[in-house]
């Protein structure tokens, strides 16, 4: 029983530091632009905070950053081990693009055959676009956003899951807290599964830079080019959806195998070399 709330805390309390600081940050911009367009129809207060929405967003997410750290360095000491900073070879980084590129066709294709089912989804898909009208929202969106989210979700919660219990459960638990995150139905069907395909790359790369490299890929293509491509080519969006699956399930599958076997041969070599090293020690 210990364990267990041990377990539940170790992921609350990032939860509740970024939660915290979203309610201490909003409350006071939502009177604000209540008090100001009091006069205007509701919709038009929602259409003025949409502008505005992403940078409070990133501001947000840099403050619960810092605190991040700080629990971090407290309770695990190195920043650095803890999140697995580590650099990624050329060919692992090729590698989780395609995984990128393969999983935003999937997404995209998946909300345009799901969005009729999901009719609200269109009115989000509507503000989600208002916000992007500036470069420097772009920016945020594409960039320093998926950067915080890896850190938060792959780099942060389910670290903590899988020192605790085994890995299976930590993928599904933190895929599951992500898909809650973007706090609508249709995006959390697409981001739970891309969560799942984050954290098999962060495990078999030990670099939190490969999840980080496939979320921002991810973002750009999913807002900037991919949906273009669909409103040219929708009758192949069902063909785009298989496709996509198959192709993911395959890179997956191979990084997989590729950097199992490079373990497997990294652990060999230093017991080779931990070999030599005491027969010369012995000869000596």
């Amino acid at each position: 029983m210990k364990k267990f709330f041990s377990t539940i805390w170790s992921v609350l309390r990032y939860i509740l530091i970024y939660f915290g600081f979203s309610i201490v940050v909003y409350i006071p911009v939502v009177v604000y632009y209540s008090i100001k367009y009091f006069n205007e129809r509701e919709e038009k207060i929602v259409e003025e905070m949409a502008k505005v929405v992403i940078p409070i967003t990133a501001f947000i997410s840099l403050l619960s950053l810092a605190v991040f750290l700080i629990v971090i360095k407290y309770c695990h000491r190195s920043i650095k081990d803890f999140l697995e900073i580590r650099k990624i070879s050329l060919r692992n980084s090729l590698h989780v693009i395609l995984i990128a590129i393969v999983t935003s066709f999937f997404s995209v294709s998946l909300t345009n055959i799901l969005s009729v089912f999901f009719t609200s989804y269109e009115y989000i898909n509507e503000t989600i676009a208002n916000s992007l009208t500036s470069g420097w929202n772009l920016l945020l969106m594409t960039i320093l956003l998926p950067i915080f989210e890896e850190i938060f979700f792959r780099g942060i919660i389910f670290n903590e899951l899988k020192k605790r219990i085994n890995l299976k459960t930590a993928i599904i638990i933190q895929a599951i807290l992500f898909g809650l995150f973007h706090g609508n139905i249709l995006q959390g069907i697409y981001t739970t599964i891309l969560a799942i395909a984050l954290a098999l790359a962060y495990h078999w790369t030990h670099s939190i830079f490969a999840p980080i490299i496939i979320h921002i890929v991810y973002n750009l293509l999913g807002t900037l080019i991919i949906p273009v491509i669909l409103y040219y080519t929708e009758f192949l969006t069902i063909p785009y959806l298989i496709v996509s699956v198959i192709l993911m399930v395959f890179l997956l599958r191979r990084m997989r195998k590729r950097l199992s076997n490079n373990e497997i041969y990294q652990v060999n070599s230093s017991v080779d070399n931990a070999t030599v090293f005491k027969e010369n020690n012995y000869n000596f």
